[in-house]
């Protein structure tokens, strides 16, 4: 996994590539540090794979990218596919 990334290189990634998951967490946040083994395992599950990739962004460091995304809370991943970020439909739950 790619450790601190900046928001250009996180750019230059999402559009080159066509599925991308972005860790965005800081050093002092220990949920984070637990959830690092997790993405650090997919991303060796997917080495060979050149169309999927997981990255890291501290948002320490990048909190113009964390205002950018409306970040409020970590740990958190965005999806990116196809250079887009990725849009979850969640059917109302009214309407059966």
């Amino acid at each position: 996994m790619v450790n601190d990334l900046s928001p250009d290189d996180v750019k230059d990634i999402t559009k080159k590539t066509k599925l991308v998951f972005i860790d965005c967490w800081a050093p002092w946040c220990k949920p984070c540090l637990a959830l690092t083994p997790i993405l650090e395992e997919l991303d060796e599950k997917y080495t060979d794979n050149d169309d999927v990739k997981f990255v890291k962004i501290n948002t320490q460091d990048h909190r113009g990218f964390a205002m950018d995304n409306k970040i409020v809370a970590i740990p958190c991943v965005l999806i990116y596919h196809n250079g887009e970020p990725a849009k979850l439909e969640v059917p109302d739950p009214r309407g059966g």
